[in-house]
């Protein structure tokens, strides 16, 4: 959600100019970010065009204003109606109508490169992100949501390239807080993780515009192996006044620690619209219904965060069971970021789960085309199993999972090792496939893998694996395997994983 600190320069400037446009200008900004301070500075300009509202307008003036109308129904109104590609179509036309008008306006080239990235046309989208960092190179707004398109895109490298270049990341913390999580991302070096800053946050009082910053560097400091005492006294700092990305990061940061979050901070609580935070409270609480519910309105409230589109459809495969919304959103997501391929694995997942195995199949295409080399092939390789065994193709599945786990073998990807295992276990179980015998063998050094697994992958493996046991719960299995020479196959493969010691003794040293 925007923060009316991203608009203080266009504020400014509208409130100078005092016509009926501008007033229309800071309406929108209190749409997007919900401060009555700007309803109210908007009215008080609106009074002097009475006569000149157009009725359209006036309509949405009057619904700001009727108690049951709050800022959050509007904005999931706006979302909803966005959906409907004619209907962005139309609104494109309306915004090109008013880039004529106002041909200097840099948020309206904004807005037409989120209409256009709705739609999937990155190209025009990139192309009026251009113009609107040519006329307002050095805008918060502007520079952030770039870097969210380049996100979205997954060009990050670009997006951080950009942020970087910018005067304004000299003396802004909401945009080093930015690079600074853009370059954990990457994996790269960031030029704000230096000791003078940690100390300085960690030390003195770290204030609203620099807790995204403080969290940010929190979460560098446990990549690079900085005692928890220390992480959590930068968070305990910056906790009080934190925006609701810094909440959730907090919660990250303590779910993957030796603590979670409620006990570490049993007064802090997110605030009412704060859904990613609440999603993360919930799956630390297994409640997984409840995460489920969040994650539903984390991707109304952010269509665009591909986070929250992961875990939505992720929680719903694995957890809660896929219903036809959710089989809708899959196919959308899939449609429009289908160079993510993160967003297609997971719908891949959700729509084999559903049964769609028609429309699974277009986005394994996908999946294949998009995954880059090195670890991540597993995930496709993983993909091409979980397909091959819902389509009966038992001896296909296996051969992919086996190439699965030799690819995540390769990488020394532990939580991949467990990961593809407990998936193709699940497989054999609800195909029945494999005996009881064999079940509970690869199901004991399953369990051993994930405690002897990294702390910070421990808590969503546990998790799968719960669910992955309840859904084999509902299976009659065999006394004995209907097939000895794959059950054989899946024993050897799946045993050499999870019992291989230099791998557990990696696992350990990352802790």
């Amino acid at each position: 959600m925007h923060r009316t600190e991203d608009f203080t320069d266009q504020i400014s400037i509208w409130c100078q100019e005092g016509s009926l446009e501008a007033a229309s200008d800071i309406f929108d900004t209190y749409l997007i970010t919900g401060d009555s301070n700007l309803l109210r500075l908007a009215n008080s300009i609106f009074e002097k065009h009475a006569d000149e509202i157009p009725p359209r307008l006036r309509f949405a003036i009057e619904s700001a204003h009727e108690p049951a109308n709050d800022t959050l129904e509007l904005r999931r109104s706006i979302a909803y109606r966005e959906t409907d590609k004619n209907y962005v179509w139309k609104t494109i036309a309306v915004q090109k109508r008013r880039i004529s008008e106002y041909p200097r306006d840099a948020l309206a080239y904004l807005e037409l490169a989120r209409l256009y990235t709705i739609c999937g046309h990155f190209e025009k989208a990139e192309e009026q992100l251009d113009i609107a960092r040519s006329l307002a190179p050095e805008n918060r707004v502007i520079l952030r949501s770039t870097l969210k398109f380049y996100h979205i895109i997954s060009d990050l490298k670009t997006g951080l390239g950009i942020l970087r270049r910018s005067d304004r990341i000299r003396f802004d913390p909401w945009i080093q807080s930015a690079e600074v999580a853009t370059s954990n991302a990457l994996q790269t070096t960031s030029r704000f993780h230096n000791r003078k800053l940690v100390h300085q946050l960690k030390d003195g009082s770290v204030t609203r515009d620099s807790t995204e910053l403080a969290m940010a560097i929190a979460t560098l400091e446990k990549a690079h192996g900085v005692t928890e005492r220390k992480i959590f006294k930068l968070v305990r700092q910056a906790l009080p006044k934190s925006t609701e990305n810094g909440f959730a990061q907090a919660i990250w940061l303590s779910n993957h620690s030796s603590r979670e979050f409620l006990d570490r901070f049993p007064e802090s609580k997110p605030s009412s619209e704060a859904y990613e935070a609440k999603l993360k409270l919930a799956l630390a609480a297994n409640d997984f219904q409840a995460a489920a519910g969040f994650a539903e309105l984390w991707v109304e409230d952010q269509p665009f965060s591909q986070d929250a589109i992961i875990r939505y459809l992720n929680l719903l495969a694995v957890h809660t069971g896929p219903d036809q919304r959710s089989i809708s959103f899959a196919r959308r997501a899939a449609k429009i970021f289908n160079e993510s391929w993160h967003v297609l694995n997971a719908a891949l997942l959700l729509l084999v789960e559903a049964g769609e195995l028609n429309a699974a199949h277009d986005v394994l295409i996908k999946l294949r085309r998009e995954t880059p080399q090195g670890a991540s092939r597993a995930f496709v390789q993983a993909a091409e199993g979980f397909y091959a065994f819902a389509r009966g193709d038992f001896l296909t599945g296996r051969e992919a999972y086996e190439a699965a786990a030799k690819t995540a073998r390769q990488h020394r990807s532990n939580d991949l090792i467990v990961n593809s295992a407990m998936f193709w276990l699940r497989c054999e179980m609800v195909n029945g496939l494999i005996s009881q015998e064999c079940i509970k063998g690869i199901s004991d050094r399953i369990d051993l893998a994930i405690k002897k697994g990294r702390l910070q992958d421990r808590h969503h493996l546990t998790n799968t694996w719960g669910a992955i046991k309840r859904k084999a719960a509902e299976v009659k299995l065999p006394e004995s395997a209907p097939d000895a020479r794959g059950e054989d196959l899946v024993t050897k493969t799946i045993s050499q994983n999870l019992d291989d010691p230099e791998l557990m003794q990696d696992a350990q040293l990352n802790l």
